[in-house]
């Protein structure tokens, strides 16, 4: 009976002290995703970052501990994302010519499919994607379609677009996260932040 009582007295204060570094990890995820999407705001999209602040977005990011152990597999990367802030330039980070644009994502984590959208007040461009699981963390992404719209209805041209790429996911949670994508033939990452807005 006594040996059962000392069992069942550390299995509780196991408990206690792992729920107590839970809540902590939170906190500090918590505090290091608002400070992140600090830094991010005014930088449109990443594309006017200070290099001071591209670094303290960085090394913030790079202190986020995901709950998800398998993030490429999560159902947590399906819904609507927001791009707040990323290292890379052109299309991809909402820039087409002098213009800047709001740049979404849109995910489904079962179809293996997602959108890339990019925003303007009269123009959209959407990428149609797919993506093969290559490790817990990794995808594969094949480029599909490029389609142009007017005022987000109107289709006035699509192509073909040949292209793949490879996303490495460092963070994810129900509403932030963090990855870094490169060109098949590259090397160089660029890092991604996005918060979800549905």
């Amino acid at each position: 009976m006594a040996a059962l009582k000392y069992v069942v007295l550390l299995a509780l204060s196991w408990m206690s002290s792992w729920t107590t570094a839970l809540s902590a990890t939170t906190t500090r995820n918590t505090q290091l995703k608002r400070e992140i999407l600090e830094l991010s705001r005014e930088t449109a999209n990443g594309l006017r970052a200070e290099p001071w602040r591209v670094s303290a977005i960085a090394e913030k990011a790079s202190l986020l501990s995901s709950p998800v152990p398998s993030m490429a597999t999560s159902e947590l990367v399906s819904g609507r994302w927001r791009l707040a802030f990323t290292t890379t330039t052109g299309p991809s980070a909402g820039k087409l010519g002098p213009f800047v644009g709001d740049v979404y994502q849109a995910i489904d984590a079962r179809s293996a499919s997602y959108v890339n959208e990019l925003k303007f007040p009269f123009f959209d461009a959407k990428l149609t994607a797919r993506f093969q699981i290559r490790g817990e963390n990794e995808w594969q992404v094949i480029f599909d379609t490029l389609t142009f719209f007017l005022f987000s209805t109107i289709p006035v041209a699509t192509k073909q677009v040949d292209g793949r790429g490879v996303w490495r996911m460092t963070y994810v949670d129900d509403d932030f996260r963090v990855l870094f994508a490169k060109g098949d033939t590259r090397t160089e990452e660029n890092i991604y932040i996005l918060e979800k807005v549905d």
